[in-house]
């Protein structure tokens, strides 16, 4: 290998460890990925929430954050690239640390300004392997760059000019004194005679340069774009996560938040239905069974039976007192919960269980038993970051026994209460 390369990656290697080492996070042996305090910090930041709250559903529930830590890894991707102080550097950088995690990023977070970079850099990386073993690569001139880039006309995309269309216009006013300087070093350093080298041979080693420039020029063009559009790039990053923080948020929110997402008695009983009280009379109040988990659970009883009044604490008919008042009886619990575990659990009770999807976006099952004396309908969906369960069951037969269409409107219900609570 060529003297001045090694020299030249030794440097290279230095004053990327002196740029680079603030950065934290992983590719390989290099951190790029965000720690848990950054995660923890920076949620916390983002939904104004304490960071004590955020570190104990980050604990309880990881997997609510994995959209949001690929979000992190992909804003420091950019911060690593756009650190970058030359063309070699950012080829460098992206070979050594970051091609795999732009790769994973690339369609789900990054916008299409930033996909021409990275296949500007991807080619020039490409290029500069191919050649820099054999030849020193020569700093580039401020003139030729210049018109490059006015012939570019300040797009990223190729609708004023390709990036060969470029270089033949930047390059034909001005020989490029560089370019013939490669030439003979690289003839030279493949063991090639000068005198006795063919037309084809020598087209080919012209092209090889020329695509050497073309691509360090491009790259350098679109880096140059997108400075001026980084924090851009950034706050889009962001607002793709948007409602994966407002999930956080309403995982981690107050005990009043989870509490207003129940049924609102009697206020969003189904019409013809009626709240069958118990001798406490604050039995359909939510509460909380697990605080530390945020578990909560709601029962109450429904009846469409008319003309029923309490009587020493007990429902009767005045006009029939042997007459036995019929009802089903609700049962809601509410857990934090990720899509992919929610999703992951109705898959194996549709499976397994005799569930089947409510829709085609499989995030609400449900399932009917029935036999000659009770009757059950339970409904479990997922939302905002929780699961929820919900069990309708009475008597077979009865004025007041359980159906789908009843429990569905009470998932509804439910679903428009947990909505319009993070509105």
């Amino acid at each position: 290998m060529n003297g001045r390369l090694s020299i030249f990656k030794v440097l290279l290697i230095f004053v990327l460890g002196i740029l680079l080492s603030p950065a934290a996070s992983s590719a390989d042996e290099f951190n790029v990925e965000p720690t848990n305090q950054e995660i923890i910090d920076e949620v916390a930041k983002k939904t104004g929430l304490y960071t004590d709250t955020v570190k104990s559903l980050y604990e309880d529930s990881p997997k609510l954050f994995d959209k949001v830590t690929d979000t992190m890894t992909a804003v420091k991707v950019v911060d690593l690239l756009f650190s970058a102080k030359d063309s070699e550097a950012l080829a460098e950088v992206y070979n050594w640390q970051v091609g795999k995690l732009v790769d994973k990023f690339i369609e789900k977070t990054y916008p299409p300004s930033f996909v021409f970079f990275v296949s500007s850099v991807k080619l020039y990386q490409s290029s500069l392997e191919a050649i820099r073993d054999y030849i020193f690569i020569p700093s580039m001139e401020a003139t030729i760059y210049e018109r490059y880039k006015s012939h570019r006309g300040g797009r990223y995309d190729y609708s004023i000019s390709t990036p060969d269309d470029a270089y033949t216009l930047a390059t034909l006013s001005k020989y490029y004194p560089a370019k013939k300087k490669m030439y003979g070093e690289l003839v030279k350093a493949r063991g090639y005679n000068p005198d006795v080298i063919g037309k084809k041979l020598e087209s080919s080693l012209w092209k090889e340069i020329d695509d050497f420039w073309i691509k360090r020029l491009e790259s350098t063009y679109q880096k140059e774009l997108l400075t001026r559009d980084r924090e851009k790039i950034i706050e889009d990053a962001w607002a793709k996560v948007a409602s994966d923080l407002k999930v956080i948020k309403a995982a981690a929110g107050k005990s009043k938040d989870i509490e207003s997402f129940f049924v609102k008695v009697p206020n969003q009983l189904p019409e013809g239905w009626w709240h069958v009280t118990a001798s406490h009379k604050s039995n359909h109040i939510p509460k909380q069974i697990d605080p530390k988990k945020k578990r909560w659970m709601q029962s109450f009883r429904i009846s469409r039976d008319q003309g029923y009044e309490k009587i020493k604490n007990l429902w009767k008919n005045p006009k029939d007192l042997k007459r036995r008042l019929t009802y089903s009886s609700l049962i809601t619990r509410v857990n934090p919960s990720d899509e992919a575990t929610s999703r992951k659990t109705m898959d194996k009770f549709v499976k397994d269980s005799g569930f089947k999807y409510m829709a085609d976006s499989k995030l609400a099952i449900i399932k009917t038993e029935k036999n000659e004396r009770s009757h059950k309908v339970e409904v479990m969906f997922y939302r905002l970051g929780f699961k929820v369960t919900m069990s309708l069951q009475g008597l077979s037969d009865k004025n007041s026994s359980p159906s789908e269409a009843t429990i569905k409107y009470f998932a509804r219900a439910m679903a428009g209460n947990m909505d319009g609570s993070k509105k």
